[in-house]
């Protein structure tokens, strides 16, 4: 265990060998970063830790960031600033309602601001969140999904816990989910030679991320 700044995480993450649970000729393993934290786990605690990094050395007076009304993003991001005491603002994308995520973001002591599809898409250049904005004399803008080049330190990390494990094979595929692209681009970035990285889109308009990342 590791202490991030008050943060008790479970870190570096195992890297379960599954391969006999399926019936594969080639060896299977998983990194099992869900078991980081109960709620700030995955590639969310990983681009978060870059952001973390940056804002404990600043002068913020809140933090803000986007998401749906279920997002695993918005919910790291809530558990971290409830323990490190720091004020932060959920913006939602759609209209206010009430869901098991977005009542686990009020217990985190998050507000909650509810924005229309077309102001959200318009992120802090739309005239409401730009009144949002004004009523904080500093605040620290994490964009959707934690997508920014903060999330580069925790994904080079990743890839350094994934490159000093030693795997029984010399080339190495590591399967990736695509939503921003960050997660796939900062690991292709800092991974070996001998790693093969295949990505698995699962949002709309993921060949678009595709091409502008030139993952």
């Amino acid at each position: 265990m590791i202490s991030e700044d008050g943060l008790a995480l479970n870190l570096p993450s195992d890297i379960q060998d599954i391969t006999g649970k399926f019936s594969s000729k080639q060896p299977l393993f998983i990194k099992r970063d869900d078991q980081i934290h109960p709620w700030i786990s995955g590639n969310k605690w990983r681009k978060l830790q870059g952001h973390l990094e940056h804002a404990l050395n600043q002068d913020y007076d809140v933090w803000i960031s986007f998401g749906g009304a279920y997002s695993n993003h918005l919910v790291a991001t809530a558990c971290t600033c409830h323990h490190l005491k720091i004020p932060f603002v959920a913006v939602i994308r759609g209209e206010e309602n009430s869901n098991p995520t977005l009542r686990l973001l009020k217990e985190f002591g998050a507000t909650l601001f509810f924005v229309d599809r077309s102001s959200y898409r318009l992120k802090e250049n739309g005239a409401e969140i730009l009144k949002l904005l004004s009523n904080y004399k500093n605040p620290f803008i994490i964009p959707e999904g934690g997508n920014s080049s903060f999330a580069e330190t925790g994904l080079k990390n990743l890839a350094t816990e994934l490159c000093s494990h030693l795997f029984p094979t010399q080339q190495k595929y590591l399967c990736v989910a695509l939503g921003t692209g960050a997660t796939a681009t900062y690991l292709a970035k800092h991974l070996g030679s001998d790693w093969h990285i295949r990505i698995y889109p699962v949002l709309k308009g993921s060949i678009w991320i595709l091409k502008n990342r030139q993952i």
